[in-house]
This record gives structure tokens, C-alpha cells and sequence, in this order.
């Protein structure tokens, strides 16, 4: 773990309470000018950390990135997410890097996310509107002892366990457009786009990306009647790591 790791992570222990400067230094055993500048850069990752002179810092927020320690923190899986988390705040698209990733042998679980991809790819050959943190853009590398056959049914799974999560965490009410689409009240929240590579009659990866429209305020001409986003539906703004975790 990286020192500005170990930081966050005892400033987030010692929530609700100021940490000195001299604590953290002896604590990390490196200079305060040191933590000063990790305090400076958790800031710029959107963390919420307040300074005084006298009493030192406060741990306030965490950051809504998508940052795999944000991720991590609080994810019940034993597999996806546990092997790697690859973050970009721009990428052209999770799915492609997904597959290059899988190509040269990355575990199964490992996850790819982004904050605004360039070049968003749905069925079809159709593009995913994915502006900068106004939504998800996962792509997971899975490799399971299935034929080829049945890879469509990952898909659907997939499909359900998006669709269970947003009950669980949204008033929304939620369907599905098999096999990959989720909507709320008629317009699409959320696509689907699963990629595969085989050998022979047998699978070598499944790429499963998933596009989420999450604090999207509003849509381009050409898709406002047709997509809509969580915080269009309640009218609030929503944590979008939480959704990560539950989805996983």
C-alpha cells in the first residue's frame, strides 16, 4: 500500500476527529511536507479533507471518483474486483482495454473502469453517450468453464443483476429489455456489451461492459426521449461507487 493509501486510510479510521500533522508524520514515518503534499493530491481526487494549523486535518468525504480504493472498500465479492481494478479518467473504451487486458492474461475479476470514455461502444455497432462522471463504465474480464453457447446467458444475468441492484438502492422502477438493456419508465439507464474470445469450443474470455447513466442531468437531442439517468428519475445525485459494489 502506498503511503498516500496508508493516509486515506487512517484519516478514514480517525473519521470525525482532527489528526495532527506530527501524528501522521510519526504514524507514516515520512516529513509532514510529505504529508502535506499527499493531502494535496487526495484533494485533487476529490476528497473531502479539511486543514487547520493548530488541530491539523479532517477527514470530511470521500471522493465519488471511481477510484479502486473506493471500489474495494466495502465489496462482498471474493473474485470480481479482487484481482486487479484498472482506473482511467478517460479512456476510449473499457471494453477494448478490457480485451487487450484479457488477451495478455489478466485474472478473471478483473475490473476496468473509467470516467468519461471517448468512444463508448453499445450493440450493434451503436455509441454509448458517457460524458465525464455523469456515469458508469465498467468492463469485467470473466473466464468460465462454459461453452460457447451459453455465453448469451451471462448477458442476461448480467441484465438481472444490474436490474436488482437499482432496486435495491433506487426508488426506480425498474425492467428489462432482454437481453440487455435496462429501463425506467420506458427509456433506457442502462446497456449492456458482452465481447468473447474462443478457441476451438471453448471460451478464452468473456468481457462483460456494462454503460450506466447515473448523474447525467440531460441527454443530446438525438437521445433525450429515448435515455434517462438516476438523477433524472429522483431528482437527487447518487453515489455511484455504491452501485459498483452492490452490482458486483
Amino acid at each position: 500500500m502506498s503511503t498516500k493509501d496508508q493516509l486515506l486510510a487512517y484519516l478514514k479510521e480517525k473519521k470525525g476527529n482532527w489528526v495532527s500533522g506530527e501524528a501522521l508524520s510519526t504514524q507514516l514515518a515520512v516529513s509532514r511536507t510529505a504529508i502535506w503534499k499527499h493531502i494535496c493530491k487526495l484533494r485533487e481526487e476529490g476528497y473531502g479533507i479539511e486543514s487547520s494549523p493548530k488541530k491539523g486535518y479532517l477527514f470530511q468525504k470521500s471522493s465519488d471518483l471511481l477510484l479502486p480504493n473506493e471500489i474495494r472498500e466495502g465489496l462482498d465479492t471474493k473474485v470480481f474486483g479482487r484481482r486487479g481494478i484498472v482506473y482511467y479518467s478517460q479512456i476510449d473504451s473499457t471494453n477494448t482495454k478490457a480485451k487487450e487486458l484479457a488477451a495478455r492474461d489478466a485474472p478473471e475479476g478483473t475490473l476496468v473502469v473509467a470516467e468519461h470514455q471517448k468512444k463508448g461502444r453499445g450493440r450493434k455497432g451503436r455509441t454509448w453517450f458517457s460524458p465525464s462522471q455523469g456515469g458508469i463504465y465498467t468492463s469485467l474480464i470473466l473466464k468460465p468453464n462454459i461453452p460457447p453457447s451459453e455465453a448469451p446467458k451471462i448477458t442476461m444475468l448480467t441484465a438481472v443483476a444490474v436490474a436488482e441492484a437499482l432496486l435495491r438502492l433506487t426508488p426506480c422502477r425498474i425492467n428489462i429489455k432482454w437481453p440487455n438493456d435496462i429501463l425506467v419508465n420506458g427509456k433506457k439507464i442502462a446497456g449492456i456489451l458482452t465481447e468473447m474470445s474462443t478457441e476451438m469450443d471453448a471460451i478464452d474470455y468473456i468481457v462483460v461492459g456494462l454503460g450506466m447513466n447515473v448523474n447525467t442531468p440531460r441527454f443530446p437531442d438525438d437521445i433525450k426521449d429515448t435515455a434517462t439517468s438516476i438523477l433524472i428519475e429522483t431528482g437527487q445525485y447518487f453515489p455511484r461507487v455504491t452501485f459498483i459494489r452492490e452490482y458486483l
